[in-house]
């Protein structure tokens, strides 16, 4: 199993943590969009392509113009599991089957292996 604490997942570049809302900063005119909700899992958020900022005179964002703000995102701590058939319980010669679970908040650290 994998897992991060939310308490150390701002000190990370590239983590795996789980975030419940995340702020974005646009890299152009600093715009910011505040709490963006994040659904629980393993699924992932699509990145807005345009700044939603409207600043009269000014030339538009370009592409792709927002960044995440680690320290203004709100995260969770979480882990996933694989969870595998008794090997008693399988016939010879076939292979356990098994499922993959994800967790969060206070059921990470509450499974032990065996």
């Amino acid at each position: 199993s994998s897992g991060i604490n939310a308490e150390y997942g701002h000190q990370r570049q590239r983590s795996p943590g789980q975030a419940t809302s995340l702020t974005l900063q646009c890299r152009s005119c600093r715009d910011f969009k505040n709490d963006i909700p994040i659904r629980p899992g393993l699924e992932g958020f699509a990145m807005p392509r345009k700044c939603s900022a409207s600043t009269a005179g000014q030339q538009p964002c370009p592409l792709d113009p927002y960044f995440i703000v680690p320290d203004m995102c709100k995260c969770v701590d979480y882990q996933t599991l694989k969870l595998q058939e008794a090997p008693d319980d399988i016939p010879t010669g076939d292979m356990p089957r098994h499922i993959q679970l994800y967790v969060d908040r206070t059921l990470v650290d509450r499974m032990v292996p065996g």
